[in-house]
Protein backbone atom coordinates (compact mmCIF):
# COMPACT_ATOMS: atom_id res chain seq x y z
CA UNK A 1 0.00 0.00 0.00
CA UNK A 2 0.97 3.62 -0.31
CA UNK A 3 1.85 5.33 2.62
CA UNK A 4 0.17 8.75 4.35
CA UNK A 5 2.17 12.14 3.96
CA UNK A 6 1.24 14.85 6.23
CA UNK A 7 0.57 16.19 9.86
CA UNK A 8 -0.86 13.61 12.27
CA UNK A 9 -0.47 9.86 13.14
CA UNK A 10 -0.74 6.56 11.08
CA UNK A 11 -3.14 4.09 11.91
CA UNK A 12 -3.32 0.26 11.21
CA UNK A 13 -6.71 -1.50 12.22
CA UNK A 14 -7.36 -4.90 12.78
CA UNK A 15 -3.40 -4.83 11.94
CA UNK A 16 -2.69 -8.64 13.77
CA UNK A 17 0.73 -9.36 13.49
CA UNK A 18 1.20 -7.72 10.60
CA UNK A 19 1.23 -3.84 11.19
CA UNK A 20 1.87 -1.26 8.29
CA UNK A 21 5.53 0.11 9.24
CA UNK A 22 5.68 3.57 10.93
CA UNK A 23 1.84 3.32 12.15
CA UNK A 24 0.15 2.60 15.37
CA UNK A 25 -1.24 -0.85 15.15
CA UNK A 26 -4.38 -1.06 16.26
CA UNK A 27 -6.71 -4.53 17.07
CA UNK A 28 -9.07 -6.23 19.48
CA UNK A 29 -6.44 -8.72 20.79
CA UNK A 30 -2.26 -8.19 21.62
CA UNK A 31 -0.02 -9.07 19.66
CA UNK A 32 3.42 -8.87 18.14
CA UNK A 33 2.81 -5.30 16.38
CA UNK A 34 -0.25 -4.35 18.23
CA UNK A 35 0.53 -0.91 20.06
CA UNK A 36 -3.47 0.02 21.16
CA UNK A 37 -6.06 -2.94 21.74
CA UNK A 38 -9.30 -1.71 21.17
CA UNK A 39 -12.67 -3.16 20.49
CA UNK A 40 -12.99 -1.85 16.53
CA UNK A 41 -16.12 -3.96 16.21
CA UNK A 42 -18.73 -1.33 17.61
CA UNK A 43 -17.11 1.40 15.19
CA UNK A 44 -14.79 3.02 18.11
CA UNK A 45 -11.66 4.40 16.92
CA UNK A 46 -9.51 5.55 20.25
CA UNK A 47 -7.73 8.48 18.76
CA UNK A 48 -8.67 12.09 19.05
CA UNK A 49 -10.93 13.87 16.03
CA UNK A 50 -9.10 14.87 12.99
CA UNK A 51 -5.80 13.64 14.69
CA UNK A 52 -4.55 10.63 12.02
CA UNK A 53 -3.01 11.36 8.68
CA UNK A 54 -3.80 8.33 7.12
CA UNK A 55 -5.53 4.91 7.93
CA UNK A 56 -4.71 1.56 6.62
CA UNK A 57 -7.55 -1.52 6.97
CA UNK A 58 -6.34 -4.63 4.96
CA UNK A 59 -8.73 -7.35 5.01
CA UNK A 60 -10.22 -6.34 8.73
CA UNK A 61 -13.39 -4.67 7.42
CA UNK A 62 -15.00 -7.97 6.16
CA UNK A 63 -15.37 -9.09 9.64
CA UNK A 64 -17.48 -6.43 11.19
CA UNK A 65 -21.44 -6.15 11.17
CA UNK A 66 -21.39 -2.73 10.44
CA UNK A 67 -18.47 -1.42 8.18
CA UNK A 68 -20.16 2.10 7.65
CA UNK A 69 -20.58 2.57 11.42
CA UNK A 70 -16.10 1.91 11.26
CA UNK A 71 -15.78 4.22 8.14
CA UNK A 72 -17.83 6.84 10.16
CA UNK A 73 -15.35 6.74 12.60
CA UNK A 74 -12.25 6.86 10.40
CA UNK A 75 -13.70 10.10 8.80
CA UNK A 76 -13.98 11.50 12.55
CA UNK A 77 -10.18 10.85 13.21
CA UNK A 78 -8.63 11.66 9.67
CA UNK A 79 -7.25 15.15 8.93
CA UNK A 80 -8.91 17.14 6.42
CA UNK A 81 -7.83 15.75 3.17
CA UNK A 82 -6.30 12.34 5.34
CA UNK A 83 -6.01 9.07 3.35
CA UNK A 84 -7.68 6.19 4.07
CA UNK A 85 -5.71 2.50 2.37
CA UNK A 86 -8.03 -0.10 2.08
CA UNK A 87 -7.99 -3.67 1.04
CA UNK A 88 -10.85 -6.49 1.36
CA UNK A 89 -11.57 -9.38 -0.02
CA UNK A 90 -13.92 -9.72 -3.34
CA UNK A 91 -17.42 -11.36 -3.06
CA UNK A 92 -15.87 -13.83 -5.36
CA UNK A 93 -12.66 -14.86 -3.77
CA UNK A 94 -13.68 -18.69 -2.22
CA UNK A 95 -11.44 -17.40 0.54
CA UNK A 96 -14.06 -14.86 1.78
CA UNK A 97 -16.75 -17.43 2.79
CA UNK A 98 -15.29 -18.23 6.46
CA UNK A 99 -17.14 -17.84 9.98
CA UNK A 100 -15.44 -15.11 10.46
CA UNK A 101 -16.32 -12.92 7.62
CA UNK A 102 -19.91 -10.65 8.57
CA UNK A 103 -19.72 -8.60 5.21
CA UNK A 104 -18.93 -8.71 1.25
CA UNK A 105 -17.38 -6.71 -1.21
CA UNK A 106 -18.29 -5.81 -4.81
CA UNK A 107 -16.00 -3.44 -6.82
CA UNK A 108 -18.83 -0.62 -6.24
CA UNK A 109 -19.31 -0.50 -2.43
CA UNK A 110 -17.02 2.42 -1.80
CA UNK A 111 -18.78 4.54 -4.33
CA UNK A 112 -22.03 5.92 -2.19
CA UNK A 113 -19.25 7.45 -0.44
CA UNK A 114 -18.10 9.72 -2.89
CA UNK A 115 -20.26 12.72 -4.01
CA UNK A 116 -18.73 12.40 -7.56
CA UNK A 117 -19.50 8.80 -8.44
CA UNK A 118 -23.19 7.89 -10.10
CA UNK A 119 -24.24 5.97 -6.69
CA UNK A 120 -22.92 8.78 -4.30
CA UNK A 121 -24.68 11.35 -6.45
CA UNK A 122 -28.34 8.82 -6.29
CA UNK A 123 -27.94 8.32 -2.59
CA UNK A 124 -26.30 11.14 -1.19
CA UNK A 125 -28.37 11.38 1.89
CA UNK A 126 -27.13 7.83 3.01
CA UNK A 127 -24.20 8.84 4.70
CA UNK A 128 -23.01 12.28 5.95
CA UNK A 129 -19.26 11.09 5.50
CA UNK A 130 -17.84 11.44 2.66
CA UNK A 131 -14.42 10.46 0.93
CA UNK A 132 -12.96 11.09 -2.81
CA UNK A 133 -11.95 7.39 -4.07
CA UNK A 134 -8.58 8.77 -5.41
CA UNK A 135 -7.46 4.92 -6.68
CA UNK A 136 -9.59 1.71 -7.23
CA UNK A 137 -8.55 -1.75 -8.08
CA UNK A 138 -10.22 -5.15 -8.64
CA UNK A 139 -7.62 -7.41 -8.37
CA UNK A 140 -7.46 -11.01 -9.38
CA UNK A 141 -5.81 -13.76 -8.06
CA UNK A 142 -1.85 -13.48 -9.64
CA UNK A 143 -1.56 -16.97 -8.74
CA UNK A 144 -3.94 -18.65 -11.55
CA UNK A 145 -2.06 -18.69 -14.75
CA UNK A 146 -4.65 -19.25 -17.12
CA UNK A 147 -4.23 -18.24 -20.50
CA UNK A 148 -7.43 -15.85 -20.00
CA UNK A 149 -6.67 -14.37 -16.19
CA UNK A 150 -4.58 -11.50 -17.68
CA UNK A 151 -7.52 -10.87 -20.31
CA UNK A 152 -9.66 -10.69 -17.48
CA UNK A 153 -7.55 -8.70 -15.21
CA UNK A 154 -7.34 -5.89 -17.90
CA UNK A 155 -11.57 -6.25 -18.16
CA UNK A 156 -11.49 -5.84 -14.40
CA UNK A 157 -9.49 -2.92 -14.34
CA UNK A 158 -11.55 -1.59 -17.78
CA UNK A 159 -14.76 -2.29 -16.93
CA UNK A 160 -15.29 -3.87 -13.76
CA UNK A 161 -19.08 -3.87 -13.66
CA UNK A 162 -19.12 -6.11 -16.96
CA UNK A 163 -15.96 -8.55 -15.04
CA UNK A 164 -18.35 -8.95 -12.27
CA UNK A 165 -21.60 -9.36 -13.85
CA UNK A 166 -20.04 -12.03 -16.41
CA UNK A 167 -16.90 -13.41 -15.31
CA UNK A 168 -16.53 -12.92 -11.03
CA UNK A 169 -17.04 -16.41 -11.04
CA UNK A 170 -15.29 -17.67 -14.11
CA UNK A 171 -11.67 -16.28 -12.98
CA UNK A 172 -12.49 -15.38 -9.13
CA UNK A 173 -11.22 -11.32 -7.72
CA UNK A 174 -8.72 -11.75 -4.60
CA UNK A 175 -9.37 -8.24 -3.30
CA UNK A 176 -10.57 -4.72 -3.63
CA UNK A 177 -8.37 -2.01 -3.28
CA UNK A 178 -9.25 1.45 -2.57
CA UNK A 179 -7.43 4.56 -1.52
CA UNK A 180 -9.84 7.45 -0.50
CA UNK A 181 -9.36 11.30 0.68
CA UNK A 182 -11.87 12.29 3.12
CA UNK A 183 -13.59 15.19 2.53
CA UNK A 184 -14.38 17.73 5.46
Amino acid sequence: MKSAAGPGVCVDLGCGKNKQPGCFGVDAVLLDGVDVVGDLSRGNIPFRTSSVRGVYCSHFLEHLEDPGALLKEIHRVLVPGGRLFLRVPHYSNYAGFNPAHRSFFGQNFFDIYDPDTDLGKRFDYFSDEKFRIVNKELRLFKTWKLPYTYLLQWLASWKPAAYECHFAFLSPAEEIYVEMEVLK
